[in-house]
């Protein structure tokens, strides 16, 4: 039997809407020797039975489990994994005829036990959709200059498999966070963990406002478990930069003068704390506006909206991180 060059391991959650386009961008590779394991966690909608009728030259094996979690469904998905490479691949991704070619390629060296894959908007009608991307391929940038990262997404990476271990940490109860904190400790033992921006995927973004807020709410929250384990993170890693104490910073400040100017409105009357806020919030914009004119090369309009946008996620992002702050302390 011929040796197997990848597994491609996919968590599955109500995706009918988006297997198919999944399925056909793996039938479409140009590296024919991988298979397909699919965990399918707990779907209540048409997934399982959808999966099941998918026939291909590539092997598929379908494991179906109760709702466990992102998390559970990938590491149930390495353990089942016949390849030494894996390749986690989400089910609302679309892969170029290319990708599972190009991302293997760093394996090469065998130094490398990661590798991170470029992302681009598959719903680009999406103007929050279209500013993620935007968002992705600046904290991109970053990576492009390091001969070695600290964090990969799990939409669309790989591993060795004997790097991998144990895998994501179980406490993590939703995708958030949970592949960060394991490209943390791989970084902590020095393992080589790099970009290939040539692997690349198209991904549906989160759309809609407040549907993208309620999302950074929620990393915000799981980050604060994160960073309890990898409290030097805080301060930078290979994806934000030094953005993320500036920013986060900024932020708590925004949060902590609303406050102040609220007990301050209710003792004298008067709307004159309210300029605190926004003076606070002004700052956040100043320091997203080299993204805002990054953002510009793509679609001219985000050198307004992207500033704006990055502004209101970082504060809900900080909320977040607030709340798991705060219930992680309570929880001693």
């Amino acid at each position: 039997m011929k040796k197997l060059k990848a597994s491609i391991v996919t968590p599955v959650y109500n995706a009918e809407d988006t297997l198919l386009e999944l399925f056909d961008g793996l039938k479409r590779q140009t590296e024919k020797d991988f298979e397909w394991v699919i965990v399918d966690d707990g779907s209540k909608d048409n997934s399982l039975s959808l999966l099941r009728s998918f026939k291909a030259k590539f092997p598929i094996k379908i494991i179906s489990q109760k709702n466990s979690g992102p998390a559970v469904a990938r590491n149930v998905g390495a353990k089942n994994a016949k390849s030494e490479i894996i390749i986690f691949l989400d089910s609302d991704c679309e892969p170029r005829v290319d990708f599972v070619e190009k991302i293997i390629q760093p394996f090469s060296d065998l130094e490398t036990v990661g590798v991170q894959a470029e992302t681009e908007t598959k719903n680009t009608y999406s103007l929050i959709a279209r500013y993620v991307s935007c968002e992705i391929y600046y904290r991109h940038e970053f990576m492009k200059k390091n001969q070695k990262i600290d964090h990969i997404s799990t939409c669309a990476c790989a591993y060795r498999k004997k790097d991998f271990g144990n895998g994501f940490l179980t406490d993590f109860k939703k995708a958030d966070m949970e592949d960060v904190e394991f490209s943390y400790r791989l970084a902590k033992e020095n393992k080589t963990l790099v970009f290939q921006p040539s692997a690349i995927v198209k991904h549906y973004h989160p759309e809609g406002f407040w549907n993208f807020m309620k999302i950074q709410f929620s990393r915000g929250y799981w980050r604060a478990l994160g960073h309890k384990k990898h409290p030097e993170k805080m301060i930078k890693d290979s994806y934000m930069g030094y953005d993320m104490i500036v920013q986060g910073g900024l932020s708590f400040l925004f949060l902590m003068s609303i406050l102040t100017a609220l007990i301050l409105d209710l003792l004298f009357v008067s709307f004159m704390p309210l300029l605190l806020p926004l003076l606070f919030f002004v700052l956040i914009v100043i320091s997203n506006f080299p993204f805002g004119i990054y953002s510009a090369k793509y679609e001219t309009k985000m050198l307004f909206f992207a500033p704006l946008i990055a502004s209101c996620r970082s504060v809900a992002g900080t909320l977040g991180f607030l709340k798991g702050f705060f219930s992680l302390f309570l929880k001693k």
